[in-house]
């Protein structure tokens, strides 16, 4: 009785192996919606590519530390740490671009303490100035999970 149901289970695994090896596959179904995929992931990888990357000329970009090299050696008198709105430049601080959806997520985007900044600078007032080390510090400050949206 036993052999019996090992044949029947055998015979059972061998029609449904041999069902999947010959069978096929509906193609129409999936290029329909392989299309509609591809659609929507060009627009969204668009329209992402434009609100978050500033499309600068790869000849325009400087390093970091070029900024601070003129002031190596002196003296840190004071930190000064300047609130900057969302949407506005940190290099120009004066141009301020106001639309609809900037002065929204101006609203609703936190502010960060002063002092969770000053905790995570890598100098402080009466060190002298290190090019390297005050851009290693933007560059750590910027890769901060409160610092990134």
């Amino acid at each position: 009785m036993r052999n019996y149901f090992v044949l029947i289970f055998c015979i059972i695994q061998i029609f449904i192996c041999e069902k999947k090896a010959y069978s096929q596959k509906d193609t129409a179904v999936n290029e329909g919606n392989h299309f509609l995929k591809t659609i929507k992931k060009e627009l969204i990888g668009k329209i992402s590519e434009s609100i978050s990357i500033a499309n600068v000329p790869a000849d325009t970009v400087i390093k970091n530390d070029v900024s601070f090299q003129r002031y190596e050696g002196l003296i840190i008198r004071n930190i000064f740490i300047q609130e900057v709105n969302f949407g506005s430049s940190i290099y120009n601080t004066t141009q301020v671009n106001k639309n609809f959806l900037t002065r929204i997520a101006d609203k609703l985007h936190s502010k960060t303490k002063e002092n969770i900044i000053r905790k995570n600078l890598y100098f402080k007032e009466g060190d002298a100035v290190f090019p390297y080390l005050i851009s290693d510090n933007e560059r750590f400050l910027r890769e901060l999970p409160t610092f990134r949206m």
